[in-house]
């Protein structure tokens, strides 16, 4: 889902225009048209801040990613990173489910590089056999 698909759910779900919900956040109205004509593709960290701030019950992972659960079912809840630490603060919420994601693009990352070795290793034992001939 990209950040156009994120705006128009969230206004849906909230029953508001684009002026409503600039006046809510206290955010430029123009920005926001920007965003949801597909102009502008990903929200600033300001806006970020100001959507979670305003409803803490959306996922800081599905608003940056537009992936995973759109509520989280305790938004008051600590946020832990993968050692255990607590790690919300005002600058910083990094949520478990971020977390796995990013491990998981990481391991699909690694087998793919894994598999371009692999060719890579064939094509140029290809290449020395041709020079061989």
């Amino acid at each position: 889902m990209d950040t156009k698909a994120i705006l128009e759910r969230i206004l849906e779900d909230q029953n508001l225009t684009v002026r409503d919900l600039a006046n809510l956040l206290g955010y430029s109205e123009s920005k926001l048209y920007c965003i949801k004509q597909g102009k502008t593709k990903t929200f600033s960290k300001e806006l970020l801040e100001l959507i979670s701030n305003r409803f803490p019950n959306y996922s800081r992972v599905w608003l940056m990613t537009g992936m995973g659960d759109i509520v989280v079912t305790n938004p008051s809840a600590p946020v832990f990173n993968n050692h255990g630490d607590n790690v919300q603060n005002e600058q910083n919420v990094i949520s478990k489910d971020f977390i796995e994601l990013i491990k998981s693009t990481i391991a699909q990352t690694d087998r793919a590089m894994a598999q371009t070795d692999k060719v890579i290793a064939i094509l140029q034992s290809a290449v020395e056999s041709l020079k061989k001939q």
